[in-house]
């Protein structure tokens, strides 16, 4: 594989239904159902993660979740968002496009639509499900008409680990190979629509003398197994349709 370097974030606005870095829903109270508020959760790409050549078995990253949870019930933003269990799942997901005609453009799940002769594949890598216990919340209220609304926020890091026999992103004239990296959060203790995030993710072919601000490749080892609680499944391809390949609609988008 050739040596190359880490890529400028990628611009998501030229894959329309691809990714999704922002996510909103309602708050709502598990046995009346009544809306107290609203959660919001957002990301950025993380950086490139780095194969490195001297087989290093498994290089890890970091990314970062941010919460942000809005009510105007006075206990529920002061006393309950401490009570509540979080849950994260992150997934890295491998996409090949491929096309038996040269390709003119980026491959894109909007490109399937004008040409026929492009397909995808797509494989779910790496799975984690990891409890998070310990979290910093940052509270601020602020008046909102007649109501006083209560914000409370907090940063979730979270490791992104990856294998060193993953063949980077590549962009050719017949086929492209990108990755993703997909994250839900789920909060049990109150009831809240799907809570999920799709970020692209870069992963380039280095060398620890090349680019000694990437990753460390054992920088996994400084996350406890109790706090990551990896649960690694089987690599499985899918032959997907275009439609399948867009990200369903939670209605929880950022206004």
């Amino acid at each position: 594989m050739p040596l190359a370097q880490a890529g400028p974030p990628l611009s998501i606005d030229d894959f329309p239904g691809e990714f999704k870095l922002a996510c909103r829903a309602d708050l709502r109270k598990r046995v009346s159902n009544r809306v107290v508020g609203d959660i919001q959760i957002s990301m950025n790409e993380p950086r490139p993660l780095a194969i490195f050549a001297d087989g290093v078995k498994k290089c890890c990253g970091e990314g970062l979740l941010n919460l942000k949870i809005r009510t105007r019930d006075f206990l529920v933003g002061c006393r309950q968002p401490q009570k509540w269990k979080y849950q994260l799942e992150s997934q890295i997901r491998m996409k090949t496009f491929y096309s038996t005609l040269p390709i003119g453009e980026m491959a894109s799940n909007c490109l399937m639509q004008k040409n026929h002769f492009l397909r995808v594949r797509t494989e779910n890598v790496h799975f984690e499900s990891r409890p998070i216990s310990l979290i910093s919340w940052d509270y601020e209220s602020m008046n909102v008409g007649a109501d006083q609304m209560t914000s409370i926020t907090a940063s979730l890091p979270f490791a992104i680990c990856i294998d060193n026999q993953l063949i980077p992103n590549f962009c050719g004239p017949l086929s492209t190979r990108r990755y993703c990296l997909q994250v839900q959060l789920r909060i049990q203790g109150v009831r809240h629509s799907p809570l999920v995030l799709v970020s692209p993710l870069q992963i380039f072919h280095s060398r620890h003398d090349q680019d000694e601000a990437c990753q460390t490749p054992c920088a996994c080892n400084a996350w406890s197994e109790s706090d990551l609680r990896p649960r690694l499944i089987e690599n499985r391809a899918e032959q997907t349709s275009m439609e399948n390949e867009l990200l369903p609609d939670y209605d929880c988008a950022l206004c």
